[in-house]
């Protein structure tokens, strides 16, 4: 178990009869670890930094859980997630509402610049010397692929300031002026959007 947990989660754990172990460090296991814990644990709860690859398939057993304190499976390949011998869990609904408001705290960074305003002042120059004047979102569409819950939660937001598209990818992408995507790169999609946007 990775040593950050919520104490209140270690607890709910205890309370079910779980034996809980919790490693102290922040050493990430390599793939000989990561056998072994599986091999001494039943349930193993880790971070996405902990790489989960195919290999360690066949070296397990009996029936394993492994908990990920994450929305995204990346990181455990997906041989392991639709294997008949490990259950991966992960934590679905965690930090949507942050992630889609750092989403907006982006846009907000490169429609204003914040951060070439920030060396330019910093380098004494005034914001005459942006290579671009800032913008309002009010002034702007938002296109967004995905359909996922971080994309809802953008699109709750962006619903409320009235600045926000659903349609087709390709009429998003060519019709909005903030591209935001919230699925899984592959060489289709960057083609697509690639295509559209002419890059």
């Amino acid at each position: 178990m990775i040593s950050n947990l919520n104490s209140k989660a270690i607890d709910i754990l205890k309370s079910n009869n779980i034996q809980v172990v919790i490693n102290d460090s922040d050493h990430i296991p390599n793939m000989e670890e990561l056998i072994n814990l599986l091999q001494e644990y039943n349930i193993l709860i880790i971070g996405v930094k902990t790489k989960v690859p195919k290999e360690i398939l066949k070296h397990i057993k009996s029936h394993k859980v492994i908990a990920t304190l994450s929305i995204g499976l990346d990181h455990i390949d997906k041989e392991v997630r639709e294997s008949d011998m490990i259950q991966v869990l992960n934590v679905k609904t965690a930090n949507t509402a942050s992630v889609a408001e750092h989403i907006f705290a982006l846009i907000l960074g490169l429609k204003k610049r914040i951060v070439e305003a920030n060396e330019i002042s910093i380098k004494g120059g005034t914001k005459r010397d942006l290579s671009e004047r800032s913008n309002d979102i009010s002034n702007s569409s938002i296109g967004i692929i995905g359909a996922g819950k971080i994309s809802r939660e953008v699109i709750e937001i962006a619903k409320q300031k009235g600045y926000v598209k659903t349609d087709d990818i390709v009429v998003i992408a060519g019709g909005a002026s903030i591209l935001s995507t919230h699925t899984e790169g592959s060489q289709t999609m960057n083609r697509t959007i690639g295509g559209v946007l002419k890059i």
